[in-house]
């Protein structure tokens, strides 16, 4: 059999003369990129802890999709990487190498939307540092599957980014800052205390801020004897829990938009939410949980009768975490 190589391929994709035999190939080199960026990123237990519910595979083929699907105009997403790629293609250990940048930041968006999407904290800060970012024109870059935060893309040229060990050195007191002060204490602290380069990673930012506001919270909650984390957001996502249940009394069941039967396995499923969210993040579809209230549940009777009401109910639910947290 005649072997395929990938430089050809992505000349071809450029070119729009690619085969689907070709295609396939690519993907698969793709997926398995994807995989084993995952299962070096995570440790096997904390990859079973982290996508309780999910496979590892499925989260791998999730990262590389949309690089295998056209826009408006017809172009493929890996296409569109090529064509804003500055460096040649012209052999396969640059193609391996392009393969590899491009799926590492692929593999970190997926990451981060199902940290989002598990958890209503971390959603809430992420949106709250994108947004500053963006106004105060600080730059972000995807650097072994890591977003990082810079004041300007050269300040990261010899590509030395802080270790963990240094980052847990950084002075819990920098992060009740607020956004662009937030930031610049902690560039300040970079560039006096170490020889890393000016970037801070993202997404361990936003697990730190959200410590710090647990850590806060506890001193600061008088009505207790003992305090821990998992107390202080059992708390919270409680909160969120009743404002659902009073919801689906007074206005669903209290306005006969559903039965009192229907009622109970709504306010089942969202138990069985927030013990997930309790003790990591919610995983599944809101299908299946209300499947599991409701055995003979079938999918197109999910779609057209309890949909609307247990998504609405879903926003709900984190809006209120993301209020008590506030």
């Amino acid at each position: 059999m005649k072997q395929i190589f990938t430089s050809n391929i992505l000349h071809n994709i450029l070119e729009h003369k690619h085969t689907t035999a070709e295609l396939n190939s690519l993907i698969e080199s793709c997926y398995n990129i994807s995989l084993s960026i995952l299962k070096s990123k995570f440790s096997t237990n904390g990859l079973q802890l982290f996508y309780d519910g999910l496979q590892i595979e499925d989260v791998a083929m999730d990262a590389i999709i949309p690089l295998f699907v056209n826009n408006s105009e017809g172009l493929l997403g890996i296409e569109r990487s090529m064509m804003v790629w500055d460096k040649n293609i012209d052999d396969e250990a640059e193609a391996e190498h392009f393969l590899v940048q491009i799926i590492w930041k692929r593999v970190e968006q997926t990451i981060t939307k199902l940290l989002k999407e598990r958890d209503p904290i971390f959603e809430k800060i992420h949106k709250t540092l994108t947004t500053c970012i963006y106004n105060e024109k600080l730059k972000k870059i995807h650097h072994i599957g890591t977003v990082y935060v810079l004041r300007e893309e050269t300040s990261c040229k010899s590509k030395n980014f802080m270790d963990d060990e240094f980052f847990q050195s950084i002075p819990s007191s920098f992060f009740k800052l607020k956004q662009i002060k937030l930031f610049d204490k902690i560039f300040e602290f970079i560039k006096s205390e170490s020889n890393f380069d000016l970037a801070i990673p993202l997404n361990n930012l936003v697990k730190k801020i959200k410590f710090y506001y647990f850590q806060s919270y506890r001193a600061n909650y008088s009505t207790q004897t003992k305090f821990d984390d998992n107390f202080i957001y059992n708390d919270i996502v409680d909160k969120g829990l009743k404002t659902i249940d009073d919801k689906i009394e007074t206005y669903y069941v209290g306005r006969n938009k559903i039965s009192g039967k229907d009622a109970d396995y709504i306010m089942s499923s969202f138990n069985n939410i927030s013990l997930d969210v309790k003790n990591g993040g919610i995983h599944g579809s809101l299908y299946s949980y209300l499947e599991k209230s409701k055995p003979s549940l079938t999918q197109n009777e999910f779609y057209s009768e309890y949909h609307n009401i247990m998504n609405y109910l879903f926003n709900q639910f984190k809006m209120e975490i993301v209020k008590n947290f506030e």
